[in-house]
């Protein structure tokens, strides 16, 4: 009888044992084949009246850092803090597709949302991307007239505004971030595009001690995109893209010279506009 009971006890012992390592296999081979679910929370899409909106949500991967915000085809770099994210974007009158999407070893999330609206028209829209960094980076656009939309003069007399794409300033680039510069009725006329690493920030002009940039206290070479689009949401729309290398602070990249014309005046037959190279 007791030899009975403790074979019986061994085989429930082993039983159990098995049990565990089976559990045990499953939580490691989730943990590490867990492609990120990403979940775009707010705003729930469906019809706005706002150009500029904020898309909040969650990756379940919390150890994303950067993430990808495709908004209408322009691709925007984005930060994750947390396994939370959220980023303001510029909407086109029409219908906007907003995707996000956020990578592992394991493989890809995605989430969309759509957004319907009926806004006025923008004629030019001119979008910088780069990481989000601890210190500035600035758009800089010279309009036809020679008044200088940049993060001190944010509203030109012309009707030009530059957007803060990354922080919460109306209207505002403080140079952390993203940033677009967007006008409706443009002026007929040359637009000179720069980007200017001007560094500062919050630690100061040439520190970025640890953070995401290791030990070292050198500051890093910053890629930036830039995306120009022109009459989006027409049949005139017109796309290119710029895309650079900053390679320390005091530098100021010039990207082109966009030379703006008025729908009217295109023959429908042609080009709707030209997008001149700057030739350094």
């Amino acid at each position: 009888m007791r030899k009975e009971e403790e074979v019986k006890s061994r085989r429930n012992f082993i039983f159990s044992l098995m049990v565990l390592w089976v559990v045990m296999i499953g939580i490691v081979c989730i943990m590490e084949g867990a492609v990120p679910v990403v979940t775009i929370k707010s705003p729930p899409g469906g019809w706005t009246n706002e150009r500029r909106i904020k898309i909040k949500g969650t990756v379940s991967d919390p150890s994303i850092h950067l993430i990808t915000v495709v908004v209408n085809g322009k691709e925007f770099w984005a930060r994750s803090d947390g396994g939370n994210f959220d980023q303001n974007v510029i909407l086109a009158n029409g219908e906007n597709t907003v995707l996000v999407a956020a990578r592992n070893r394991d493989g890809e999330g995605k989430d969309l949302v759509v957004f319907y609206t009926n806004l006025s028209k923008t004629d030019v829209q001119i979008v910088l991307n780069f990481p989000p960094q601890p210190f500035y980076v600035d758009l800089w656009i010279t309009q036809p007239d020679g008044e200088k939309c940049y993060w001190a003069n944010r509203e030109t007399k012309a009707g030009g505004v530059l957007h803060d794409l990354y922080q919460d300033a109306p209207g505002g680039g403080v140079g952390m971030g993203s940033q677009c510069y967007t006008i409706s009725n443009a002026l007929g006329g040359k637009y000179l595009m720069q980007v200017d690493y001007w560094a500062g920030g919050q630690l100061g002009q040439g520190e970025v001690p640890g953070g995401p940039y290791g030990e070292s206290a050198k500051m890093p070479i910053v890629p930036i995109k830039v995306d120009v689009i022109l009459y989006e949401g027409t049949d005139f729309e017109t796309r290119k893209l710029y895309t650079g290398v900053l390679k320390k602070p005091g530098d100021t990249y010039t990207v082109g010279i966009l030379t703006v014309k008025s729908p009217t005046l295109f023959d429908s037959e042609k080009s709707v506009k030209e997008i001149q190279t700057y030739d350094k």
